[in-house]
Protein backbone atom coordinates (compact mmCIF):
# COMPACT_ATOMS: atom_id res chain seq x y z
CA UNK A 1 0.00 0.00 0.00
CA UNK A 2 1.83 3.83 -0.82
CA UNK A 3 2.67 5.22 2.22
CA UNK A 4 -0.07 8.07 2.91
CA UNK A 5 -3.55 6.95 1.91
CA UNK A 6 -6.55 8.41 2.40
CA UNK A 7 -10.22 6.72 3.08
CA UNK A 8 -10.28 6.12 -0.68
CA UNK A 9 -6.75 3.76 -1.23
CA UNK A 10 -5.79 7.21 -3.10
CA UNK A 11 -2.28 8.87 -2.33
CA UNK A 12 -2.26 11.95 -0.52
CA UNK A 13 -0.67 14.90 -2.04
CA UNK A 14 2.62 15.89 0.19
CA UNK A 15 3.85 18.77 -2.11
CA UNK A 16 3.05 21.91 -4.27
CA UNK A 17 5.35 20.50 -6.84
CA UNK A 18 3.36 17.10 -6.99
CA UNK A 19 0.23 19.17 -8.28
CA UNK A 20 1.35 22.14 -9.76
CA UNK A 21 2.15 23.03 -13.59
CA UNK A 22 5.89 23.84 -13.33
CA UNK A 23 4.64 26.75 -15.58
CA UNK A 24 3.57 28.44 -12.58
CA UNK A 25 6.49 29.38 -10.40
CA UNK A 26 5.52 28.29 -6.76
CA UNK A 27 5.98 32.11 -4.95
CA UNK A 28 3.31 32.92 -7.29
CA UNK A 29 0.82 29.58 -6.58
CA UNK A 30 1.51 29.62 -3.11
CA UNK A 31 0.77 33.76 -2.40
CA UNK A 32 -2.40 33.08 -4.66
CA UNK A 33 -3.49 29.93 -2.53
CA UNK A 34 -3.32 31.89 0.51
CA UNK A 35 -5.18 34.76 -0.85
CA UNK A 36 -7.78 32.65 -1.92
CA UNK A 37 -8.22 31.04 1.60
CA UNK A 38 -11.15 33.23 1.99
CA UNK A 39 -13.04 33.64 -1.65
CA UNK A 40 -11.33 36.79 -3.33
CA UNK A 41 -11.92 37.61 -6.93
CA UNK A 42 -9.52 37.89 -10.02
CA UNK A 43 -7.65 41.08 -8.74
CA UNK A 44 -7.20 40.29 -5.20
CA UNK A 45 -5.22 37.04 -6.25
CA UNK A 46 -3.44 38.97 -8.93
CA UNK A 47 -2.81 41.69 -5.97
CA UNK A 48 -1.52 38.68 -3.49
CA UNK A 49 1.22 37.24 -6.52
CA UNK A 50 2.24 40.66 -7.36
CA UNK A 51 0.79 40.24 -10.79
CA UNK A 52 -0.74 43.26 -12.74
CA UNK A 53 -1.44 41.26 -16.26
CA UNK A 54 -5.17 40.06 -16.25
CA UNK A 55 -5.42 37.94 -18.96
CA UNK A 56 -1.72 36.41 -18.33
CA UNK A 57 -2.77 36.12 -14.90
CA UNK A 58 -6.04 33.96 -15.57
CA UNK A 59 -4.29 31.95 -18.22
CA UNK A 60 -0.66 31.54 -16.57
CA UNK A 61 -1.51 30.98 -13.12
CA UNK A 62 -5.73 30.71 -12.26
CA UNK A 63 -6.51 28.09 -14.78
CA UNK A 64 -3.64 25.89 -14.38
CA UNK A 65 -4.05 25.72 -10.44
CA UNK A 66 -7.93 25.22 -11.34
CA UNK A 67 -6.89 22.23 -13.66
CA UNK A 68 -4.64 21.00 -11.16
CA UNK A 69 -7.93 20.89 -8.47
CA UNK A 70 -6.51 23.48 -6.08
CA UNK A 71 -8.41 25.96 -7.25
CA UNK A 72 -12.27 26.47 -7.64
CA UNK A 73 -14.54 29.15 -9.38
CA UNK A 74 -18.08 30.10 -6.96
CA UNK A 75 -19.86 30.64 -10.07
CA UNK A 76 -18.51 27.99 -12.69
CA UNK A 77 -21.29 28.10 -15.22
CA UNK A 78 -20.57 32.11 -15.69
CA UNK A 79 -17.25 32.06 -16.17
CA UNK A 80 -16.55 35.77 -16.71
CA UNK A 81 -19.09 37.16 -13.84
CA UNK A 82 -18.29 40.23 -12.35
CA UNK A 83 -19.14 38.64 -9.49
CA UNK A 84 -16.94 35.62 -9.77
CA UNK A 85 -14.75 34.53 -7.23
CA UNK A 86 -12.24 31.76 -6.50
CA UNK A 87 -11.53 29.42 -3.24
CA UNK A 88 -9.47 27.09 -2.34
CA UNK A 89 -10.56 23.06 -2.58
CA UNK A 90 -9.60 20.52 -0.29
CA UNK A 91 -6.76 19.35 -1.76
CA UNK A 92 -5.89 23.49 -1.94
CA UNK A 93 -6.41 23.53 1.58
CA UNK A 94 -4.05 20.47 2.35
CA UNK A 95 -1.40 22.06 0.55
CA UNK A 96 -1.72 24.79 2.37
CA UNK A 97 -1.41 23.41 5.55
CA UNK A 98 1.77 21.25 4.43
CA UNK A 99 3.31 23.98 3.48
CA UNK A 100 2.77 26.12 6.79
CA UNK A 101 3.95 23.12 8.53
CA UNK A 102 7.15 22.89 6.61
CA UNK A 103 8.14 26.89 6.40
CA UNK A 104 7.24 26.60 10.28
CA UNK A 105 8.96 23.58 11.77
CA UNK A 106 8.87 25.15 15.37
CA UNK A 107 5.49 27.06 15.31
CA UNK A 108 3.95 23.54 16.80
CA UNK A 109 0.58 23.02 18.25
CA UNK A 110 -1.79 20.53 19.49
CA UNK A 111 -2.75 18.26 16.57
Amino acid sequence: MPPECDQLGTVAVTSLSQVCPKSVPSEIAIASLRAAASDADLMTLMQAAGQTNRTRFRNGVVKPLSDAGLLEMTIPDKLRSSKQKYRLTAKGMDILRRLGKDSNPGAGGAS
